[in-house]
């Protein structure tokens, strides 16, 4: 649970693109659909009633249907279980904009969590990088940011939109070394849009 300070409050959260999260789920979703393409597949091409056993059946009627809808049950459950995993690393490794500090919330599996954060004003140097035709075309890069503190640097992944963000940031600890308020905000829970 990350604890905010008195007067602190969230301006913006980051997360990574959401073409990572579509990666996984067209991954696991082939994955889950693999063996009935194999079996449309060869069942078209009259591969099983090459395997007739001593009965005169072919080796798929041999098998009970509650085993094989068993099995495959468990093959589905195994790469849902996968993407369920990747979509928590996902949703719960983030970076908090607030108007003091960035927060960065890194998950590591389901009960181990890393949580560090810097003050805009030991941040020393934002960096980014962008690779890729892909990162490019779908606009998502790395951001570095370089600190005068304990934790000599901060990186995000694949986020969306990275030279916004850039500049985004640069504003805010503009305003903070300044003395000028961030952002204004209602209730505490007024995100700015970049």
């Amino acid at each position: 649970m990350i604890k905010f300070e008195n007067g602190e409050y969230v301006i913006h959260v980051m997360r990574r693109h959401w073409f990572f999260i579509f990666l996984s789920a067209l991954g696991n979703l082939i994955l889950m659909l693999l063996p009935l393409l194999v079996y449309f597949v060869l069942t078209g091409l009259g591969v099983w009633s090459d395997f007739v056993g001593a009965s005169g059946r072919d080796v798929l009627s041999i098998v009970p249907l509650p085993v094989v809808l068993f099995f495959y049950a468990l093959w589905v459950l195994i790469f849902w279980s996968k993407f369920f995993i990747f979509w928590t690393d996902y949703y719960l490794d983030a970076w908090y904009i607030t108007n003091t500090r960035i927060i960065d919330v890194e998950q590591k599996g389901f009960f181990k969590r890393e949580i560090s954060s810097v003050r805009y004003k030991r941040i020393e140097d934002i960096t980014i990088e962008v690779k890729g035709l892909i990162g490019t075309l779908l606009d998502f890069g790395k951001i570095n940011v370089q600190t005068a503190g304990e934790i000599q640097e901060f990186t995000i992944f694949d986020i969306p939109r990275p030279y916004a963000m850039k500049e985004f940031l640069g504003k805010i600890i503009e305003s903070v070394t300044h003395h000028k308020p961030v952002f204004s905000h209602d209730n505490g829970h007024k995100e700015k849009q970049y």
